[in-house]
C-alpha cells in the first residue's frame, strides 16, 4: 500500500521553490514471515595466558605474542577464565587476594572481589556461561560463586581450603577438583547446589586445571598428569604422563583440539604449551613428550584460558529476521516509521523489536521498541537512528529478540509503515 502526500512551498519572493512529496507503504509481517537468525560461527581467536603479574595473549598457532595487562601490586596472577558473553578475562591474583575482570584488550580493570590474606596459591577461578556465575576456590571462604559484576555471592563448603578449578557438564552438575580429601577427588555438585557428592578420584596430588567436552562428554584434569573419565561414569583414564607439572587447560570443542600449560617437571626442564589434536577421538596414552610440545616460554606460566570470535556457549538463538517486500528507491529520504502491533508476539518474557536493513539493523529506528503487547492504535518508533538518504534503494529488515529463545514465541502480527520523501 502506498500514500502520497503534498508539502507545500513556504511564501517567499523570487525564490524557486521544489514541490516535496512524502510517500509511504505499508505491510504486515507475522510469525511465521521470520527466520530464527542463524548464530555466528565461533573461531578460536586468542589463547591468553598468564606469568607473575602480567597477562599476555597469541593466536591459535601461538604467534603475535603481545601483553595485553599488568596488574600492578599483584605478584602472582594464578587463574584465568572467560566469559564470552560479556568479552571480559577473570583473573585471581594471591597478592592482592581478589579477582578482577579487564576487556579482552586490556582496559576496563574492576576488582570484583577481594578477601585480604585469605587467597590460596593452588585455587582457581572459573566461569559458568550457562548460569552467569564466576567460581572460585579461595582459603577462607571454600568455594564461593557471584554474579559477573561481582554482586550476589555465595559461598559453598565455607572453610574448606582445597578446591581447584571446576567445569559443568551443562546438564545441571558442577566437578570441581578438591585435595582436602586423602587423595585429590572429584567432587560432583548440582547447581543448585544441594551438596556434593564424590565423582571420583583424580589419581593425582592436584589438580591444577580442568576442561570439559561436550561431544565425547569426558571431563579432563591436569595436574602431574593428564587423566579423562566419561560423566556417564567415572572411569580413570590416564591420557599424558610426561613427567611435567601440568597447569591450566583449555578444550576447543570446535577442532577437538586440548591446550595444556606446563611448567618445569621432574624429568624435563621444558615450559610452555602442549597441544594435543583430535584429542576427543583419542582414547590411549600418548607416546614421547616430544610429539606434543607446541611452545617454549618463559618458566613459571600459571593460567590459561582461550578465547573465540563468538560466545561458543551460547544457548538457544533469541531473534529471528524478516525482509519485507517493499523497496526504498535510490534517491529516498526516510523520515519516519510508524508501527501498528495487531497481534502482540506472545510465548516468552520479553519481545523487542528493530528495523534497519541488510547492513545496518536499526537503521530506520531510535531505540527498540515493545511488541510483545497488542498496539491496535499503531505508534512512531522514533527518528532513524541511521542514515536517512538512500544512495542505493534498500528493502527494509525487521528483527525480532525473544527474552529467552525465538522459538518460544507462539504468534504475532505487526504492521509496518514507512514515510519517506521521494527521489
Amino acid at each position: 500500500m502506498s500514500r502520497q502526500h503534498k508539502l507545500a512551498p513556504p511564501p517567499g519572493r523570487g525564490i524557486a521553490h521544489r514541490l516535496h512529496t512524502i510517500r509511504s507503504f505499508s505491510e504486515q509481517a507475522a510469525l511465521g514471515d521470520f527466520s530464527s537468525d542463524p548464530a555466528p560461527t565461533p573461531t578460536l581467536s586468542y589463547i591468553y595466558y598468564s606469568r607473575g603479574n602480567v597477562i599476555y595473549r597469541c593466536a591459535s598457532d601461538l604467534s603475535g605474542h603481545e601483553t595485553i595487562y599488568t596488574w600492578t601490586g599483584e605478584t602472582e596472577i594464578v587463574s584465568l577464565a572467560t566469559i564470552h558473553s560479556t568479552e571480559k578475562i577473570v583473573a585471581m591474583g594471591i597478592n592482592t587476594d581478589s579477582i578482577i575482570t579487564i576487556d579482552y584488550d586490556g582496559s576496563n580493570k574492576a576488582t570484583l572481589w577481594t578477601n585480604a590474606g585469605k587467597a590460596d596459591y593452588d585455587d582457581g577461578v572459573w566461569v559458568d556461561e550457562t548460569n552467569e556465575k564466576i567460581w572460585a576456590g579461595t582459603l577462607g571462604l571454600g568455594l564461593i560463586s557471584m554474579d559477573f559484576d561481582g554482586s550476589n555471592l555465595a559461598t559453598l563448603q565455607d572453610g574448606n581450603n582445597n578446591w581447584n578449578k571446576g567445569v559443568t557438564d551443562y546438564e545441571g552438575e558442577y566437578y570441581w577438583g578438591n585435595r582436602a580429601l586423602a587423595t585429590d577427588t572429584i567432587l560432583r555438585l548440582p547447581w543448585a547446589l544441594g551438596g556434593s557428592t564424590v565423582f571420583g578420584s583424580s589419581g593425582l596430588t592436584a589438580v591444577e586445571g580442568m576442561a570439559y567436552d561436550k561431544t565425547s562428554d569426558r571431563i579432563w584434569w591436569a595436574g602431574s598428569q593428564l587423566r579423562f573419565s566419561p560423566v556417564s561414569g567415572y572411569a580413570l583414564n590416564t591420557f599424558h604422563n610426561p613427567g611435567t607439572t601440568f597447569r591450566e587447560m583449555g578444550f576447543d570443542a570446535l577442532s577437538g583440539n586440548l591446550y595444556v600449560m606446563a611448567a618445569s617437571g621432574s624429568q624435563i626442564t621444558r615450559n610452555g604449551f602442549y597441544l594435543y589434536t583430535d584429542a576427543d577421538q583419542d582414547t590411549t596414552a600418548h607416546g614421547t613428550e616430544a610429539d606434543h610440545q607446541f611452545g617454549d616460554l618463559l618458566t613459571n606460566h600459571r593460567g590459561m584460558t582461550l578465547v573465540y570470535s563468538s560466545n561458543p556457549e551460547a544457548g538457544a538463538i533469541t531473534t529471528g529476521s524478516v525482509t519485507l517486500e517493499h523497496t526504498i528507491p535510490a534517491g529516498a529520504y526516510v523520515v519516519r516509521v510508524a508501527v501498528k502491533v495487531i497481534e502482540g508476539f506472545q510465548g516468552d518474557t520479553t519481545a523487542v523489536a528493530v528495523i534497519g536493513d541488510d547492513t545496518d539493523e536499526d537503521r530506520y529506528v531510535a531505540v527498540s521498541f515493545d511488541v510483545k503487547s497488542a498496539n491496535p492504535n499503531g505508534k512512531a518508533v522514533g527518528k532513524p537512528s541511521g542514515k536517512k538518504d538512500h544512495p542505493k534503494g534498500k528493502k527494509p529488515k525487521v528483527k525480532v529478540t525473544a527474552g529467552n529463545a525465538f522459538g518460544n514465541l507462539t504468534g504475532g502480527i505487526m504492521l509496518v509503515t514507512v514515510y519517506y520523501i521521494e527521489p
